[in-house]
């Protein structure tokens, strides 16, 4: 029974995310966001009653955050420049990989593989670019670009475990 009020606030949760996603009241889209909603609050209920995965941040690993804006538009202008100049006749975008020097902490270490989860999605959120994975023995995050940039990744600001 206590897990009734934890399931109940995340689906309603959900369902309202997905009614102002959709802004329609169409009876199919209804009940496509029910289920769906249903859904990610079992996987959540599931991942959360796993003793061993545990989330555990820092304050100053959201400082990133803030600059998360300003770099989404920057990353946005950079793609729109490479479709812009393909449309015109130029090249193909090539994408690269790029290794980051990052030190991912233990496997089992909860703040550490919290650092990676953050860095992870704030590397893959901006446009021009996303993280394809974070590797534990080399301490390197290999981050996929379309078009190559100067500056380091979003994310990589967490590179060094504090």
């Amino acid at each position: 029974m206590s897990r009734a009020p934890f399931f109940a606030g995340w689906w309603a949760a959900l369902y309202c995310l997905w009614l102002l996603l959709v802004f329609t009241l169409d009876l199919a889209e209804l009940i496509t966001g029910a289920v769906c909603a249903a859904i990610v609050t079992v996987a959540l209920a599931a991942v959360q009653r796993e003793e061993h995965v545990h989330f555990r941040i820092r304050a100053s690993w959201l400082l990133p955050l803030l600059r998360l804006p300003w770099r989404t538009v920057a990353d946005s202008a950079i793609v729109f420049a490479a479709l812009a100049r393909r449309l015109a006749g130029g090249p193909v975008p090539r994408g690269s990989l790029r290794a980051v020097r990052f030190e991912a902490g233990g496997e089992r270490d909860a703040r550490a593989s919290s650092r990676r989860a953050l860095a992870g999605w704030l590397g893959s959120f901006a446009p021009n670019g996303f993280v394809v994975g974070i590797d534990l023995d080399e301490d390197v995050m290999l981050v996929h670009e379309l078009v190559r940039s100067g500056s380091p990744p979003p994310g990589a600001e967490l590179a060094r475990s504090r």
